[in-house]
């Protein structure tokens, strides 16, 4: 009988120098009870990479290319073909806490998605000891669609969920926020829950799109940018969304404005605010 939980992740050329520390960290679970799913995109030699590692656990790969969307859309696709009951979701570029897999199981006995809190890290080490939104959300804090409509802390890195909810999705190509656009659709139906528990390493670093960076003003821009791809992508099947959808296209006008822009940087990086992945935007509506 093969394993019920599976680790899915993408490898490509930018993150595969992450590899060994991410096999690593996956060794280290204390749960060994799982497969691991790699989606390759342009890594040729990722089998001699994987055999100079002594695993404890099986990887399989599927090979594929294209944009964001696509290669997760084939990935997720291939993952439907397969028989796991579970899947977790992990960077490769990211680490785990040992315990990670054995607490998204527990969790996912009960849930559809389950969620672990972020300890940010770069080269140098841990930034803080402590989880990154562990004093804005508290452990088994249950949570719905709604409470991802203006900002995300659901992406796939650092969730689990139980494959029954992962339905097929058309993904548009111009999406770069994948989580952030599944998740509304597979939260549509019944609550999440975020814990504590079972963190995720998660590596700051220039290729991290999301990061947790300080603002600046381009990076207030982009957020408005993906915002505005995000929503004209759902509102035709989630009405709710279109005064998200207004306000976006009114502060990418407002934000032409180079002291407007500036202002709001500095206003933002006032805050002592752990925030959310794009959520910045939404202390300029208030």
């Amino acid at each position: 009988m093969g394993k019920a939980t599976a680790l899915f992740s993408v490898i490509f050329p930018a993150n595969v120098l992450y590899l060994t520390s991410f096999l690593d960290s996956l060794s280290k679970q204390t749960d060994q009870d799982f497969d691991v799913l790699l989606v390759v995109d342009g890594v040729d030699d990722i089998d001699v990479r994987l055999k100079k590692h002594a695993l404890s656990f099986s990887v399989k790969t599927f090979h594929c290319t294209g944009s964001i969307a696509e290669i997760r859309r084939q990935g997720l696709k291939w993952l439907g073909t397969l028989s796991y009951t579970n899947v977790i979701f992990q960077d490769a570029d990211d680490l785990l806490h040992d315990d990670r897999v054995f607490v998204c199981k527990k969790y996912l006995a009960q849930y559809n998605v389950v969620v672990n809190d972020l300890v940010p890290f770069t080269d140098q080490g841990l930034m803080g000891g402590s989880g990154f939104w562990e004093n804005r959300l508290q452990h088994e804090t249950e949570f719905s669609q709604t409470d991802i409509q203006t900002c995300n802390f659901v992406g796939l890195g650092n969730t689990a969920v139980r494959t029954s909810v992962i339905n097929e999705i058309h993904i548009p190509d111009q999406i770069k926020v994948v989580d952030w656009f599944l998740f509304y659709h597979w939260l549509d139906e019944s609550p999440g829950i975020f814990i504590h528990d079972g963190k995720v390493l998660y590596r700051q670093h220039d290729h991290n799109l999301a990061g947790l960076q300080v603002v600046s003003v381009e990076r207030l821009r982009n957020i408005v940018d993906v915002k505005l791809v995000h929503y004209a992508s759902l509102v035709q099947r989630f009405s709710e969304l279109m005064p998200m959808l207004q306000e976006s296209e009114h502060l990418k006008l407002k934000l032409k404005d180079a002291r407007f822009a500036q202002k709001s940087v500095d206003y933002l990086n006032t805050k002592r605010i752990n925030y959310f992945w794009w959520e910045e935007t939404e202390y300029l509506h208030e």
